[in-house]
């Protein structure tokens, strides 16, 4: 809000609607940071065992397994995706590039 406040008024100055920025004499507030605490594997196991039937259940296998953030998630695009070689098991898994 503080930041919205401050871009109004400073295009009012240039615009010479007002004289001055009064928000640019008050600090902005402090936004608490919040701690991070990953899911343990068994909790992220119970999670996807949860959501098996959900329409996002691949995002959150993405999630999960990649370590990626709801932006870059959202961002993917099929190039993205890397087709590595094929492992002894026959699986060949996909590695996300990040841009």
């Amino acid at each position: 809000m503080h930041g919205v406040l401050r871009k109004a008024l400073n295009q009012a100055v240039k615009w010479g609607l007002v004289p001055r920025n009064v928000v640019a004499l008050v600090d902005p507030p402090r936004v608490p940071k919040k701690e991070f605490r990953p899911l343990t594997p068994e909790e992220a196991v119970k999670f996807l065992e949860a959501a098996a039937e959900d329409r996002f259940h691949a995002l959150y296998v993405l999630a999960i397994a990649c370590g990626l953030r709801l932006g870059e998630l959202l961002g993917l695009r099929w190039e993205d995706l890397d087709y590595g070689k094929t492992h002894t098991h026959g699986q060949a898994p996909a590695t996300v590039r990040r841009r």
